[in-house]
């Protein structure tokens, strides 16, 4: 949280934004603040020196609170913090993907970014059920996480229709190690195509509403997900679909019993 001197009142919000957000969440008392933040209270003390300065803070005693002026600033300003932060997620993103990769900056404009934590690798996977009846659902993976494929069984549950592309490797998954889930499958709401040359993405497109797109590691962990609702992302991820679906081959499920 250092802060060189002379800085504008923009460069104080951004770089002093854990303490503002704190505040902003109704910690205002300095010895709160002190429990709350990872530094040193003397670099705490310095730092709401400078909001003072700057007209964005006032202090009363050990009490800290915005000021007109930086209620303002920081709400118009502070936004800027969370977008860099998106940017740099989606850049780590992006380097784990080959230099050739077909994910383009047209998918990220506008689109929220959740990097995976390796001891819950799972998690940002934790909304993916959030999806209304009835729409139409695209999905295009290379590699299938249990969660994913609960996601596509309850929504042929729900009657939605799915269009789905998977590599010729995780059929057999399917059939040995999740047969119940693999014969839900076998709907005439679902259409399954395989392929054996898919990118190191995954996409399922909900309607028009949104796509997540799941990027993995070279290992087949997940690595972070891309969500993005913007009307213009949205086609351009049902474009990269419909490619890859052009390139495969329609695969009739098989039950067991046959």
């Amino acid at each position: 949280m250092e802060t060189a001197p002379h800085l504008s009142p923009l460069q104080v919000i951004l770089s002093r934004h854990r303490l503002l957000e704190q505040v902003d969440n109704g910690v205002k008392d300095k010895r709160d603040l002190y429990d709350q933040l990872t530094v040193s209270r003397s670099t705490i003390d310095r730092a709401i020196r400078e909001l003072e300065a700057e007209n964005i803070l006032r202090r009363r005693g050990s009490h800290c609170e915005f000021t007109r002026f930086g209620k303002l600033a920081y709400k118009q300003f502070g936004g800027i913090s969370q977008t860099y932060k998106t940017l740099s997620n989606a850049s780590k993103l992006l380097s784990a993907l080959p230099e050739r990769s077909e994910l383009g900056m047209s998918l990220l404009h506008g689109s929220e970014v959740t990097l995976a934590n390796q001891r819950a690798p799972a998690t940002p996977f934790k909304d993916i059920s959030s999806v209304p009846d009835g729409e139409p659902i695209q999905a295009m993976l290379p590699v299938l996480f249990p969660q994913q494929l609960q996601f596509l069984c309850q929504r042929v549950e729900k009657g939605n229709s799915i269009e789905l592309i998977i590599h010729s490797d995780i059929i057999k998954i399917m059939e040995e190690k999740y047969e119940s889930e693999y014969e839900k499958m076998d709907n005439h709401s679902v259409e399954i195509n395989i392929s054996s040359r898919l990118p190191q993405f995954g996409l399922i497109i909900v309607g028009s509403q949104k796509f997540l797109l799941s990027v993995h590691r070279e290992n087949g962990g997940l690595h972070g997900l891309i969500e993005n609702s913007k009307t213009d992302a949205v086609k351009k991820a049902r474009q990269l679909f419909n490619q890859h679906q052009a390139g495969s081959k329609v695969h009739k499920l098989v039950k067991k019993s046959e």
